[in-house]
């Protein structure tokens, strides 16, 4: 038996409805349709009788970033307490992240103090998981044929590592530090963007110092400065033309097991599936495992990738560390050649429509029709 739900994208038509339309666009299920309406309003002239599950979305992605005042919160809670006597469940809502909507952002949280005497008893979150940036790197470079002008050519590799770095956050200060205390960044592609970051000038003060690559290695028009925000899912294919291994720090180190949420992966992964490259990841414990299910291959045939299941994220970036400098002039042509069929693998399965259909139905099945939370 076919299963109807139906969706409002944007209880309050703040966000990309764009966006989220075509994320879910892919889903596909045995049992279970999806209809959407991009705006509230539209539900009026919808067959609601026909639905199994009814859901509202909320765009947080609006709210943490913009000071919403009482006008926008008072009509939210109108418009959420009509739809609550319709059957509709609010859905917290922000594919760009993944953290507990309720506890983390200041402006969310008082959303969900707003919220309390709308007599709701369940709501959903929809985080990025591990699908969304997987539909964005898709569509951007596959779906486009923006792929077909990266021109990758793995022939002539100088550097040994492409490491690049951008929100300083715990993990990579505490990789960072690691190997440039052991030298093991001297050959390679790095950047570092951190105002903790200093070292003493010739005149022995102390400067702040953002490490960007040389300019031949950054699109033309950031060469010289690159930009703090923007860019994050652009590829210039040069640094991984030249270096033979990536290190990917990805957004989050912390052990899924312990916060009960979904493991989290963004275009930092993609970047180097994409251009068929080797990869170590600091990420959350069992990466790799995650990305493993989801059909990708690893390289534990090469190197140990025991730090995949560490649960202290310290102790995993310092097996990273350690493994990094194991990997210090390493042969590349060797590496390419034992590396062939894995990342040509990877890159069949990143460009594969079916694949990613199916990792985006179990996240949002996950999200919207199993994993309801208690308000």
């Amino acid at each position: 038996m076919m299963n109807k739900s139906y969706i409002i994208l944007d209880a309050m038509s703040t966000g990309n409805i764009p966006e989220i339309r075509g994320y879910l666009s892919y889903f596909d299920h045995s049992t279970l349709t999806i209809d959407m309406s991009d705006h509230y309003f539209e539900y009026e002239s919808m067959p609601l009788d026909l639905y199994n599950i009814k859901h509202v979305m909320i765009d947080t992605y609006f709210v943490n970033r913009f000071s919403v005042g009482k006008e926008y919160r008072e009509e939210l809670k109108r418009r959420i307490k009509s739809l609550i006597k319709l059957n509709f469940i609010p859905v917290f809502a922000n594919l760009w992240e993944r953290y507990d909507f309720k506890s983390s952002k200041p402006n969310t949280t008082q959303l969900f103090q707003d919220l309390k005497d709308c007599n709701i008893s369940k709501y959903c979150e929809l985080h990025g998981s591990r699908s969304f940036f997987w539909w964005l790197m898709y569509e951007k470079y596959i779906k486009s044929g923006l792929i077909n002008y990266c021109k990758i050519d793995h022939s002539h590799k100088p550097y040994d590592f492409l490491y690049l770095n951008k929100q300083p956050r715990p993990h990579r200060v505490h990789l960072y530090n690691q190997l440039l205390l052991a030298n093991s960044l001297k050959n390679s592609l790095y950047t570092y963007r951190n105002d903790q970051h200093y070292h003493y000038g010739a005149d022995m003060r102390v400067e702040k110092i953002n490490k960007l690559l040389p300019p031949q290695y950054e699109f033309p028009e950031v060469r010289y400065n690159y930009p703090q925000y923007g860019y994050d899912q652009q590829i210039f294919p040069l640094p991984y033309n030249h270096s033979k291994i990536n290190i990917v720090t990805e957004t989050l180190a912390d052990d899924p097991n312990d916060s009960g949420y979904p493991l989290f992966l963004t275009e930092k992964i993609w970047k180097p599936i994409i251009c068929e490259q080797p990869f170590i990841v600091y990420g959350q414990r069992g990466y790799l495992k995650c990305l493993r299910e989801m059909g990708f291959q690893t390289f534990n045939h090469l190197w140990d990738e025991s730090y995949d299941d560490q649960p202290n994220w310290l102790k995993r970036g310092t097996m990273i560390a350690n493994l990094v400098r194991s990997l210090e002039g390493i042969d590349a042509a060797k590496l390419y050649a034992d590396t062939e069929k894995i990342r040509s693998h990877n890159f069949k399965i990143f460009s594969d429509r079916a694949h990613l259909k199916s990792a985006i139905a179990q996240d949002v099945m996950k999200s919207l029709f199993t994993n309801l939370v208690n308000f």
